[in-house]
């Protein structure tokens, strides 16, 4: 059964900020993301979807980047700046952390209101034996040509931490 995807944004946010905060789900994201170009709010978005049963046709990845594109040149020219002033300028380092989590949190509603008014992103609601499990956060991470093994750590970590 297929059917427009319906988010619902505070619960998808609250469910990133719990996840990103958890063990060193935060140091293995920021790794992968300076390694692979991934992107963490994707990320923490789809397990959130994972965990909600829904999964993805092969062009929504594309679609989703294309859709934050400026927001994502806009956040990575702020980390840059964030990262400069870490070293030299401690005070305006933390002013910048927090505006960078405005940006995520802004970046955040661009793909949940994406996500709720495209057709592009489908949903299946997995209630029949034969339907794969969802796994868009590993599809997400293959897409990224994120390797095998780092995928499965990440997973094995985000699991561990949802089934305390």
């Amino acid at each position: 059964m297929s059917a427009s995807v319906h988010v619902e944004g505070g619960a998808a946010w609250q469910h990133a900020l719990q996840q990103y905060d958890k063990g060193t789900v935060a140091k293995r994201l920021i790794a992968l993301q300076d390694c692979y170009g991934i992107n963490i709010n994707l990320c923490l978005l789809f397990d959130y979807l994972d965990t909600q049963g829904f999964v993805f046709n092969d062009q929504c990845f594309s679609h989703l980047a294309e859709a934050i594109n400026a927001s994502e040149q806009q956040l990575a020219r702020h980390r840059a700046a964030r990262r400069t002033a870490k070293e030299t300028q401690p005070t305006r380092y933390q002013a910048l952390l927090s505006e960078e989590l405005e940006l995520e949190k802004q970046q955040h509603g661009i793909i949940i209101d994406y996500l709720n008014q495209t057709t592009n992103a489908v949903k299946y609601r997995v209630c029949e034996a034969n339907v794969k499990p969802p796994h868009a956060l590993t599809d997400y991470l293959t897409w990224k040509s994120v390797p095998d093994e780092q995928i499965t750590a990440l997973r094995a970590q985000i699991e561990s931490i949802q089934q305390q």
